[in-house]
């Protein structure tokens, strides 16, 4: 995990360095309400759905024509899934998972004709780190809200990893500030809860997330 990370980070801080100098990166925000699952062979409702945020800055590195690497770093990145406690109670809780969520992604983006629109398909990898777990509905359970009582880590000790895959409505306007709407979904590649490997397990997440956001040229 650490040589992927160490990977990613160099390869994304040299491409937004020589992007700002030559005036071929945007910075900007992006935020969007998520919708998270957390499925596998532990999920036994097959992992329900959990309502999150996320909310960061991004950099778009005009690799070439009409080819971006999208990277940035979302400081607020929630995800979770929920699960039946047992089979004799119908009572539903939830995990809730927070990140820094840092994305690396290409887009080729194709004009929409003379609208000033842009189509931005993406896909790559995202790493998910910082991680803090809280159990929604934790009285019903018997587990600590932090998670320190079930097999799930306390904040700071969960990490995820998978790949991200999603599309980019983009509108650009004069003087190089660019609007966009978009639609993303991480497939999580990583067990984030601890202990699942050495049990056979398997708990990953799948999130859903739709937003907004916008970037402008750093000349």
């Amino acid at each position: 995990m650490r040589v992927l990370l160490n990977s990613l980070l160099a390869v994304c801080l040299p491409l937004i360095a020589v992007g700002t100098v030559v005036g071929q990166a945007h910075f900007g925000l992006r935020g969007a309400p998520t919708i998270g699952y957390l499925g596998g062979s532990y999920i036994e409702d097959g992992g329900g759905g959990e309502w999150g945020i996320e909310l960061g800055l991004t950099a778009d590195v005009h690799l070439f024509a009409n080819v971006d690497l999208v990277t940035g770093i979302l400081f607020l990145h929630q995800k979770g899934g929920r699960k039946i406690k047992t089979v004799d109670s119908d009572t539903i809780w939830g995990y809730r998972f927070g990140y820094m969520y840092i994305p690396l992604v290409v887009r080729p983006v194709f004009p929409l004709g003379e609208s000033g629109w842009n189509l931005g398909p993406f896909v790559g990898i995202y790493f998910g780190l910082n991680g803090s777990c809280k159990i929604k509905d934790a009285q019903y359970t018997g587990f600590s809200t932090t998670c320190s009582d079930d097999t799930v880590g306390g904040a700071g000790e969960s990490t995820d990893y998978g790949i991200p895959v999603g599309l980019d409505f983009i509108r650009k306007f004069e003087g190089g500030s660019q609007w966009l709407l978009y639609a993303r979904m991480d497939v999580g590649l990583a067990n984030v809860l601890q202990g699942a490997d050495d049990l056979g397990l398997t708990t990953v997440h799948r999130t859903i997330v739709i937003g907004f956001g916008f970037t402008y040229p750093l000349y």
